[in-house]
């Protein structure tokens, strides 16, 4: 395993508090956060024979952590809150259920999908991906004979469309990778043959782009699609090479700061939220550059 990798899994282990959506004033953010923290754990989890002794361990603690926090009736609760609240907590917890199996939870779960199931149409984009993934990862945990099906998400996603690579927004980038995650099942499905060659080509144009203009969020997301899609090439090395490099001296990856972009810690101020500060700013492009990492086949 590389030291890159064990040093940000450290990095989000000392920084663990802030992942929580209890965690003070930290509610919305802290959800947000806390799913996409179970997502990085079920890859790590699925590639444990990846990670060094010291890497488990904070991976098992930050799993245990996980469980205390995913275990609260408030939890189950805010679950069958909402909708737009379903994409949050309802996505922490079929992560969870990935690699760590609880009946309660599972149970809870499976009361609030045909809530989940009647009111999706109303989703846009990928909004209303992210849950037909969603609701497809657990209806495998239901029955595991249930055969994952991408087809509708490929019909309705960015990558069956005709707009240019010139003319992609971020959110089109961020549209595109989620596609690809989505798709492919986290590298479980293959992408149809007749775009294969199509998609690789637009991710590592894109990935270049944001190599250049030092975006490593979008790299490390990027990086991560064409490991899903099983692209082995000196184009995919260089990439990962070019993002390992960027990592900082304590362990995390920066977030992106291009122009016009807003901070996640825009407003917080005074020197005792500093680490909070760094937290929020940089926590998703180190998970990201975690899972990259994880999912990258050394030659």
């Amino acid at each position: 395993m590389s030291t890159s990798l064990e040093k940000a899994i450290h990095w989000v282990y000392r920084s663990r508090k802030y992942f929580s959506p209890f965690y003070a004033d930290n509610d919305a953010m802290g959800a947000k956060m806390f799913s996409e923290l179970q997502l990085t754990l079920f890859l790590l989890n699925v590639n444990r024979h990846k990670l060094s002794d010291k890497a488990i361990s904070e991976v098992e603690k930050l799993s245990e952590l996980s469980y205390e926090i995913i275990s609260s009736p408030k939890y189950y609760e805010l679950i069958f809150s909402c909708l737009s609240f379903f994409r949050l907590y309802g996505a922490g917890a079929i992560y969870y259920l990935g690699y760590a199996y609880d009946e309660v939870l599972f149970k809870t779960v499976k009361k609030a999908t045909p809530f989940v199931r009647y009111n999706i149409k109303e989703l846009q984009n990928y909004s209303r991906m992210d849950l037909e993934h969603l609701l497809m990862m657990f209806d495998s945990y239901v029955d595991g004979k249930v055969k994952y099906d991408s087809t509708q998400l490929l019909q309705n996603s960015i990558i069956d469309s005709d707009l240019d690579i010139a003319f992609y927004s971020r959110l089109d980038e961020y549209s595109l990778t989620h596609s690809i995650f989505y798709v492919t099942d986290f590298g479980n499905n293959n992408i149809p043959v007749a775009v294969y060659k199509r998609i690789v080509y637009i991710l590592q144009t894109m990935a270049y782009k944001n190599y250049f203009m030092n975006d490593l969020d979008l790299l490390g997301e990027y990086i991560m699609c064409l490991c899903f899609m099983h692209c082995g090439n000196g184009c995919l090395k260089e990439l990962y090479a070019g993002l390992v490099s960027c990592q900082n001296r304590d362990g995390s990856f920066s977030g992106p700061s291009r122009d016009g972009l807003r901070k996640n810690s825009k407003g917080l101020k005074g020197l005792y939220k500093r680490q909070k500060k760094i937290v929020l700013d940089n926590y998703h492009t180190t998970l990201v550059a975690i899972m990259a990492m994880v999912l990258y086949k050394e030659d």
